[in-house]
């Protein structure tokens, strides 16, 4: 029974799982304080290269997981109508959720031509 007793002890510390990775998460807003859906964010690792994406939900938020702990990393937002955000040398603690939040500012936008021609 001592033995089975050591053996189920032995087992239990083995099983424990480790975590390897990090995570990112954040809303990203208005400068007015408005929830901003449909945001691109790319989050780019910068010793690999490693390129994560995502997009804001109907809250304006976006979540990242499974990212290489460390960095640096940079991140970039973005949404048509409003001006590029973005942050570099961001480290991401192992296996924790960092938050970064994110205020957008409209810009106004020249859009160029679009020509569409067809045959019959």
């Amino acid at each position: 029974m001592m033995m089975l007793t050591l053996l189920l002890a032995i087992i239990g510390i083995t099983v424990n799982a480790q975590v390897t990775t990090s995570s990112i998460s954040g809303f990203v807003k208005k400068n007015t304080g408005e929830v901003l859906a449909g945001s691109t964010v790319k989050l780019t690792h910068l010793p690999t290269g490693t390129v994560y994406q995502t997009s804001t939900g109907k809250d304006g938020r976006y979540s990242l997981v499974n990212l290489i702990p460390g960095g640096p990393y940079a991140i970039e937002i973005t949404n048509v109508g409003f001006g590029n955000y973005s942050e570099s040398n961001i480290n991401l603690p192992l296996g924790e959720n960092s938050n970064l939040d994110a205020a957008m500012s409209t810009t106004a936008t020249v859009l160029t031509d679009v020509v569409v021609t067809a045959t019959s």
